[in-house]
């Protein structure tokens, strides 16, 4: 959630529209410019492959490292993200994985990145800040 927070305050959302924005502009534009209609369809086909990925993987990082923050300011132990980041280790490394790898960076990156931030950032004790509720507790045991 901090990751997603992170897009949204650095403005990347708005950046993805300007994007759009543009695809549309070049689809028109090769589409109006080409008289073979297969030209037009291979331009408009690669002016949405350049402009439409939802964001870029330098936005990507910078939300990983949002994310952290946020996570750490909401009272969370942003040393989790540690656990996160290996589960898409291993999501991809089976090959299993969502499309979402092609844009996100490398998930051996990330988790280094994590590992790194974490390891300069936070060292605090985060027992005593950690907030639970009888019913989290049994929807934590009901998925283990």
């Amino acid at each position: 959630m901090g990751h997603e927070m992170g897009h949204q305050l650095k403005g990347h959302v708005s950046a993805d529209k300007s994007k759009r924005r543009l695809a549309n502009i070049l689809m028109a534009a090769g589409i109006g410019v080409a008289r073979d209609p297969q030209l037009a369809a291979a331009a408009g086909s690669i002016a949405a492959r350049a402009t439409l990925a939802a964001f870029t993987r330098g936005q990507e990082v910078e939300a990983d490292r949002i994310g952290l923050n946020i996570l750490n300011e909401a009272g969370y132990d942003p040393r989790e993200a540690v656990k996160a980041a290996q589960i898409l280790v291993r999501v991809h490394a089976s090959g299993a994985g969502p499309l979402m790898f092609a844009t996100h960076p490398d998930p051996v990156e990330r988790l280094a990145n994590v590992q790194a931030w974490i390891g300069t950032a936070w060292d605090a004790d985060y027992a005593d800040r950690i907030v639970s509720t009888r019913e989290f507790e049994g929807i934590k045991a009901a998925y283990r």
